[in-house]
């Protein structure tokens, strides 16, 4: 029987191209950079994103990832990568634990934080993205910008 582990996997943008990592790499990318406490304030801009597929958040949706939140363990660190001004710009793994900690109404919560350079040496698909409005790869009309 395969584990809900063995297909445990995130997706993101970074530049031109759509990645995708298993969340266990995350795990072992990051096993020696020391976790650092963030205000919950810090992840405002992502709680309103569409993280959990495009499908329509139904209410057997909505009690799974209710239920998985609350069972989510806060001693473990989100995994996030920062931009250039040092704001975060993904959050890779723990999304259930920042929809606890939000629900608890934590002040911090605790992270480590990845470089883009690493996780994009590290993926098991990559996609290249086309421009939506004109096709073009990689993007010369700045459409994610």
């Amino acid at each position: 029987m395969k584990s809900s582990l063995d297909s445990h996997t995130c997706s993101h943008r970074i530049d031109s191209c759509q990645y995708t990592w298993k969340v266990e790499t995350l795990w072992d990318l990051t096993r020696d950079i020391d976790p650092v406490s963030m205000s919950l304030e810090q992840f405002d801009h992502l709680l309103d994103h569409r993280i959990w597929g495009e499908d329509p958040l139904t209410p057997r949706l909505l009690v799974e990832h209710y239920s998985r939140a609350l069972e989510s363990d806060l001693h473990y660190p989100i995994i996030i990568s920062l931009d250039s001004r040092g704001l975060v710009d993904h959050l890779y793994d723990g999304f259930h634990r920042l929809v606890k900690a939000q629900f608890l109404q934590a002040e911090k919560v605790m992270v480590k934080i990845i470089d883009k350079d690493i996780l994009c040496q590290n993926y098991i698909d990559r996609e290249e993205l086309a421009c939506d409005g004109c096709h073009c790869t990689p993007c010369d009309c700045n459409w994610g910008n």
